[in-house]
């Protein structure tokens, strides 16, 4: 969850503004145009990466992404009918799969949707009277499998036009340099209260910046004096709750909403 305090709202929207700007940005940029003067539109403009194994090797490392995250976006125009379809990877290759709906201010259009490989069919019909964002997520076993397969990538229809994912040189350099504006607004205007020395506490919130309703996160602040010297964390992971997939855990930078460490369960 993003910060809560108005400050760390406007530093939210000025980022969601900017990526909508750089969304627009890649797609004039990777444009193709006929000899009609028509633009090919393109999808899957920005991407995610977080691997606990290389945890210096991020990309767009906002918002605290999992251990073993990685993440497309794609910018749906207003009043424009995309469909998005694919499949769902193996789960002992990649524990969780979604893809999900937000508006510019990285709100859930429905706060009840969530598309995921557990109980869906690979398939979204995104038509809203505004712009939104989707957002494709993988969990990643990253001790099978280091990177996203090209085939695991849904497919984006716009009528009977299949859009072309951006190409991954461009997607990257767009998603680094938002991932730079980021870290830059956070630290400028982020001056989230100091929640001090706590225990760990339940602190889902649906609306933080890109909530879903698949997550729940259980936070602890150890004080620095303790984080300094280390610490043990203990517990069971129960298999007699199916309906929990995956647990990790990470460490986070909280003042500008940045993952430095993790590791996931089966590790």
């Amino acid at each position: 969850p993003a910060p809560e305090n108005p400050s760390g709202w406007r530093a939210k929207s000025e980022i969601l503004k900017n990526l909508r700007h750089l969304c627009e940005a890649a797609d004039r940029a990777a444009t193709v145009q006929n000899g009609r003067g028509e633009r090919k539109r393109f999808c899957w403009s920005f991407m995610c990466i977080y691997d606990y194994k290389r945890p210096k090797v991020t990309v767009f490392n906002v918002a605290y992404p999992s251990s073993v995250s990685t993440y497309y976006v794609t910018l749906v125009p207003a009043d424009t009918p995309y469909l998005f379809e694919g499949s769902w990877p193996p789960v002992h290759l990649c524990f969780e799969s979604s893809i999900e709906i937000y508006d510019l201010e990285g709100q859930l259009v429905d706060k009840n949707a969530s598309i995921n490989n557990y109980r869906d069919k690979p398939r979204c019909l995104v038509h809203e009277s505004k712009e939104v964002f989707v957002l494709l997520r993988f969990y990643v076993n990253r001790k099978v499998q280091s990177v996203v397969p090209k085939d695991w990538i849904w497919s984006v229809f716009h009528g009977e036009e299949v859009l072309a994912p951006l190409p991954p040189s461009v997607r990257l350099a767009l998603s680094k340099n938002l991932e730079k504006l980021a870290a830059d607004v956070f630290a400028r205007i982020n001056n989230n209260e100091d929640p001090g020395q706590t225990e760990f506490y339940c602190c889902m919130n649906d609306k933080g910046l890109f909530p879903s309703k698949t997550h729940c996160y259980i936070a602890a602040k150890p004080g620095e004096d303790v984080a300094c010297r280390g610490m043990k964390i203990s517990g069971v992971f129960s298999t007699a709750q199916p309906e929990i997939k995956f647990v990790d855990f990470i460490a986070i930078d909280i003042k500008i909403v940045r993952t430095e460490d993790g590791i996931p369960f089966n590790e």
